[in-house]
């Protein structure tokens, strides 16, 4: 992966992160003051809304093919405990998965590497 894929999937990573606080910056807003009409936005909120779903199931794509064919991964276990976080808490897991094993390109083999490397 070069480093304009690299950039390109750090950016895709964090949009669903950046969606949910502006969304939820126009929900509150919309609520506790009546500058923003939400039934003049709907569609449009919509519209994001179905756009950032499929685009988070896309990434969540990538990140599976990524999982399965990154070598640094040398156990079945640990590719199915990231599989499994990816797919069921995919806005969290993402980013640290990107900055572990994509940014830093780091092995944790074991947990004692783990934490020599955390305390670091």
């Amino acid at each position: 992966m070069n480093k304009l894929q690299k950039i390109l999937l750090g950016i895709a990573t964090i949009f669903p992160i950046i969606y949910i606080i502006i969304f939820s910056t126009i929900i509150i807003l919309s609520i506790f003051t009546y500058t923003i009409d939400l039934d003049a936005i709907f569609i449009y909120l919509f519209g994001a809304h179905i756009f950032t779903m499929i685009f988070t199931i896309a990434l969540i794509i990538i990140y599976i093919i990524h999982i399965l064919k990154n070598t640094m991964i040398s156990s079945k276990s640990e590719k199915i405990i990231l599989l499994i976080l990816i797919f069921f808490f995919n806005i969290i897991a993402m980013p640290i998965y990107y900055y572990i094993y994509i940014v830093k390109k780091q092995n944790f083999t074991n947990f004692t590497n783990f934490t020599t490397k955390i305390v670091k």
